[in-house]
C-alpha cells in the first residue's frame, strides 16, 4: 500500500454486524465523502417481510474519515405503527423525523463535490405511507426519489426524478443514478420500465426499457423536464453511471449491451452524441459492463470521468480495465489496471479519480500467485497517465490471503481531495464470520516528508476551512483554539457580523468532535435572551481584536468560556439589566475584555449560555473613567483550572486599580459566573497571551519566567525591564453584588456540575 503512495487513515471497520441490524442480505453498496471529510455509506438488506421496520431496502449511515461511527442511535417511528432505534437512516418527513428503511430499495449515495451536502437516491415504492405528500408518486409504481441532507446530516427535503403524472403510466421507473451539479441543481437519472413511453413519448420503433433524466432545484422545482438520455429512441438500461464535472455531466448506460456515454451541460442540454466506449478506446474491454451493475463510472468533479470494467483481453487473460475521458468526451487513456498480474474469478470493479487525475481502482478477485480459493478485495493505484504506481495490494489489513477465511466481494469507492473511502461486502467480520456485512476502510495520499503522515500520524478530519465568509477577511483576524474534555476541539475565530455590510466583526467558535465527524459553527456570544448574537459587537474597532476560548480539560467536562474585545453595553440585545450602569464609564465606544461561559451538549454540539456576557475585569466597578476607548484587552488569555473554574486575564488600561500604568488583571470565575476571586493586579505592564494552568494554580504575567520545578503558583513577575517599583497606593474600589461573589478560596468553589473522577496526584491540567 505504501509503495502505491497511499496511507491508511483507518483500520477495517464493519458497519452492520449482528449486534445492529443484519438480515443476512447485505447488497447494493454505495459510498461518498462529504465536504467535511465524513464517509456516507449506503446499502440494502432485505428482511422476510417488507412491513418489518428492520427491513432495510435503502439506508445510510455516517462514519468519520478515521473510521468512527458518527450517526447517533436514532428513534425511528412508523406512521403505520411501531418504533425502532438505529443508526441506519433512510428518508425523512417534512418535520425532519426519520422514517423506516422499508419504503425504497437499491440506494445510490452521492456527496456534493462542489460544496456542502450529501444524499441517498433509491427506487421508491411505498414512501407515501410515511410521507403522505408523496402518495401520488407511489400510485403510479416505483419511482426514483432522492433524500437531500446537509453535511451535518440535517434533512433538507426529497426530490423526484419524475413528476407524479409522468409516473402514472403502467410500469416502474428505477433509479439509475443521481448527482449534484456544479450550479447547485440536482440531476436524477432513471431507468424507465414504462415501455410504451419509448414509443409514445420518444418516437421509438418498439416498446422497451429506456434511460431518462431530469434536473430539479434542491427544493424540487423542475429545471429540465424528463428527457431521453440516449440520442436515439432505442432500448437502453442503467444501474449506476451518472457523474459530474465543473461544466456538465455524463450518463453511462447500456445500449445494445455496450457501454455508452453521452455528455450534457449543466442546464441538461446534450453536448455530444452517443459515445461507444469500445469504439472510442479501440478496445472492446472499455465497452464491457452492460447496464452497469458490476462496473464503475465516476468523475473528479473537475475535468475527467473514469470507467472501470473487466473482461478477457485478446490473449484470453482476465483484465481489470480503466478508461479515462476528458470532460469534452475525448479519450485520455484506456489501459489495463494490473498489467502482468494474473487474475482469476474477477468480480465487480469500481474506480475513483481525484482532481489530479490519479485513479484508485478496486475489485474482487483471486490472484493466481496467492490464491485463497475465493475473492478478496484488491486495489491498484494509477498515475495520471494511467501507468501503475506500483503492484496491486489487498485493501484490508484483516482480509488478505493469510488472514481471511471467507469471501469478500463487490467493492465501491469514492474520492475527494486527497482522501479515498472503500466499502465492500465481507464475510470476515470477527463477530459474524460467514455472514455478509458492510466493511469499510479509508485511505489518503501519502504526504511529503515533514507532514503529519511522515511521522506516523493520520488525519481524522481532513484540512477543513473553519471560516469562509465569501469575502476577504480583515487583516488581523486571528484564530484561537482549546479542547473540551476528551470530546471536542474548540476553534475560535472572527468573521463578519450578520448585518449585510461585510465590514463589522463578530466572534464564532467551531466545535469539532475529537473523534472526527462533522463540525458545527456556533456564536461566540449570546444575547441576554439566550439566543446566538450575530450582529456587530465592537463599537470602536473591527480589526485586530483577537478572541479567546478555553475549555475545561477534565474528562467528561462540558463547560467552556469565550472571550473577546467587545462593547456589549452599547447594544440593546445585552441591556436587559443594570450591569453596565453601576458607575464605571465604558464610554460610547469603549471596548473591553468580554467573557461568557457555556455548557455544551457534546452529542448535538449545542451550547447553552451559563451567564450573560460581562466585562471580565471591571464588571463590578462602581466608579472610574478610562483614558480611552481601549479599556481592557485580550491581550491576555482565559484558561480553565483543575477544579472547573476559569481565570480570565486581561491587559487593563482602565486606571481603576493602578492610577498611572497599564496592568495585568486577573479574575477567577465559576462556570455560572460566580466570582471566585475578585479582580486583582498580577503585575504592572502589558501582556499578550502568556497564561497557563497547572495543578492547583495558574501562571500568568508579562514576560513570565520559568516557575520553580517544585511549585506552580500565580505569578507576580514584573517586566524584565523593571528593576524595582515604588509602592503604589491603589484607588479605592467599590464593589456591588451584580454577580454573586463566592468564597475567596478556589478550593471551596466548584463548578455546578456532577462529581468528577478522582484526579491523580501527579496529573496536571
Amino acid at each position: 500500500m505504501e509503495s502505491n503512495q497511499l496511507a491508511a487513515r483507518s483500520a477495517t471497520f464493519y458497519v452492520n454486524p449482528s449486534t445492529t441490524i443484519n438480515n443476512g442480505n447485505t447488497e447494493s453498496l454505495g459510498v461518498a465523502i462529504t465536504s467535511s471529510g465524513d464517509v456516507v455509506i449506503g446499502w440494502e438488506d432485505d428482511a422476510d417481510d417488507e412491513a418489518q421496520l428492520n427491513y432495510l431496502g435503502a439506508v445510510w449511515t455516517l462514519y468519520s474519515g478515521g473510521g468512527v461511527s458518527v450517526t447517533p442511535d436514532t428513534a425511528i417511528t412508523s406512521n403505520l405503527g411501531g418504533e425502532i432505534t438505529s443508526k441506519f437512516l433512510s428518508y425523512f418527513r417534512a418535520d425532519k423525523s426519520p422514517i423506516p428503511g422499508n419504503t425504497a430499495w437499491g440506494p445510490k449515495i452521492k456527496a456534493n463535490l462542489f460544496g456542502d451536502g450529501f444524499g441517498m437516491g433509491a427506487t421508491v415504492y411505498a414512501l407515501g405511507g410515511e410521507v403522505p405528500s408523496w402518495a401520488d408518486w407511489d400510485a403510479g409504481g416505483d419511482w426514483p426519489g432522492v433524500q437531500l441532507l446537509t453535511s451535518g446530516s440535517e434533512p433538507l427535503g426529497i426530490v423526484s426524478g419524475v413528476p407524479a403524472d409522468y409516473g402514472a403510466t403502467s410500469g416502474n421507473i428505477r433509479i439509475g443514478d443521481w448527482d449534484y451539479l456544479a450550479n447547485g441543481n440536482i440531476l436524477v437519472v432513471g431507468e424507465s420500465r414504462q415501455g410504451d413511453d419509448l414509443v409514445n413519448k420518444y418516437g421509438g420503433a418498439a416498446p422497451g426499457n429506456h434511460v431518462i433524466y431530469r434536473i430539479v432545484t434542491p427544493a424540487g422545482q423542475e429545471v429540465k423536464a424528463v428527457s431521453l438520455a440516449s440520442e436515439v429512441p432505442s432500448v437502453t438500461e442503467m444501474w449506476h453511471g451518472a457523474a459530474v464535472t465543473a461544466n456538465g455531466f455524463a450518463i453511462r448506460f447500456g445500449l445494445g449491451g455496450r457501454g455508452t456515454v453521452r455528455l450534457f451541460d449543466n442546464a441538461g442540454n446534450p453536448t455530444s452524441a452517443n459515445i461507444d466506449l469500445g469504439t472510442l478506446a479501440d478496445n472492446e474491454l472499455a465497452a464491457q459492463g452492460g447496464r452497469g451493475d458490476g462496473i464503475g463510472f465516476h468523475s473528479n468533479g473537475k475535468d475527467a470521468y473514469v470507467c472501470a470494467t473487466t473482461g478477457l483481453d485478446g490473449e484470453g487473460a482476465r483484465q481489470v480495465w480503466v478508461t479515462v475521458l476528458n470532460a469534452d468526451g475525448t479519450l485520455r487513456y484506456s489501459k489495463a489496471a494490473t498489467p502482468g498480474v494474473p487474475l482469476t474469478n474477477v468480480g465487480r470493479v469500481d474506480a475513483a479519480i481525484d482532481e489530479s487525475g490519479r485513479v484508485f481502482v478496486v475489485f474482487g478477485a483471486q490472484t493466481a500467485n496467492d490464491n485463497p480459493g475465493f475473492q478478496l478485495i484488491i486495489g491498484a493505484m494509477l498515475k495520471p497517465d494511467g501507468s501503475p504506481v506500483d503492484k496491486p495490494f489487498f485493501i484490508s489489513e484483516r482480509e488478505g490471503p493469510l488472514e481471511a477465511f471467507y469471501q469478500s466481494r463487490n467493492p465501491r469507492i469514492a474520492a475527494r481531495k486527497d482522501a479515498f473511502a472503500v466499502v465492500w461486502e465481507s464475510q470476515n467480520s470477527e463477530t459474524d464470520s460467514g455472514t455478509y456485512v458492510v466493511a469499510g476502510r479509508t485511505f489518503g495520499i501519502a504526504h511529503k516528508p515533514g507532514s503529519i503522515e511522515s511521522v506516523g500520524l493520520t488525519r481524522i478530519v481532513p484540512d477543513t476551512p473553519v471560516i469562509n465568509p465569501g469575502a476577504d477577511a480583515l487583516g488581523n483576524w486571528e484564530p484561537y483554539a482549546s479542547v473540551l474534555g476528551t470530546s471536542t476541539f474548540l476553534i475560535e475565530g472572527n468573521t463578519f457580523a450578520d448585518d449585510g455590510t461585510m465590514s463589522n466583526q463578530r466572534y464564532v467558535v467551531m466545535l469539532q468532535p475529537a473523534a472526527g465527524g462533522a463540525p458545527k459553527m456556533v456564536e461566540g456570544f449570546y444575547a441576554d435572551n439566550g439566543q446566538p448574537f450575530k450582529g456587530q459587537i465592537n463599537a470602536s474597532r473591527q480589526n485586530g481584536n483577537p478572541g479567546r476560548v478555553a475549555g475545561d480539560t477534565r474528562p467528561g467536562a462540558v463547560h467552556y468560556m469565550v472571550g473577546g474585545e467587545a462593547s456589549p453595553h452599547v447594544y440593546t440585545e445585552f441591556q436587559s439589566d443594570n450591569r453596565w450602569n453601576l458607575g464605571f464609564d465604558r464610554l460610547i465606544d469603549g471596548r473591553y475584555g468580554t467573557i461568557q461561559a457555556f455548557s455544551l451538549d457534546v452529542g448535538t454540539l449545542t451550547p447553552t449560555p451559563l451567564f450573560k456576557a460581562i466585562d471580565s475585569s471591571n464588571a463590578r466597578a462602581t466608579s472610574g473613567v478610562p483614558p480611552g476607548n481601549q479599556i481592557t484587552r485580550f491581550g491576555g488569555d482565559i484558561v480553565a483550572l483543575d477544579n472547573g473554574n476559569f481565570v480570565s486575564v486581561v491587559e487593563d488600561r482602565s486606571r481603576v486599580l493602578v492610577a498611572d500604568s497599564d496592568y495585568v488583571a486577573a479574575t477567577i470565575y465559576a462556570p455560572d459566573g460566580t466570582v471566585v476571586k475578585e479582580t486583582f493586579v498580577v503585575a504592572n505592564g502589558d501582556i499578550w497571551s502568556n497564561v497557563a494552568a497547572c495543578q492547583g494554580a495558574s501562571l500568568s504575567g508579562p514576560n513570565p519566567r520559568t516557575a520553580a520545578p517544585d511549585a506552580c503558583s500565580t505569578s507576580t513577575t514584573t517586566p524584565a525591564s523593571s528593576r524595582a517599583r515604588p509602592t503604589r497606593t491603589l484607588p479605592a474600589r467599590t464593589l456591588t453584588p451584580a454577580v454573586a461573589t463566592a468564597p475567596a478560596s478556589p478550593a471551596t468553589s466548584t463548578a455546578p456540575t456532577s462529581t468528577w473522577p478522582a484526579k491523580s496526584p501527579t496529573a496536571t491540567s
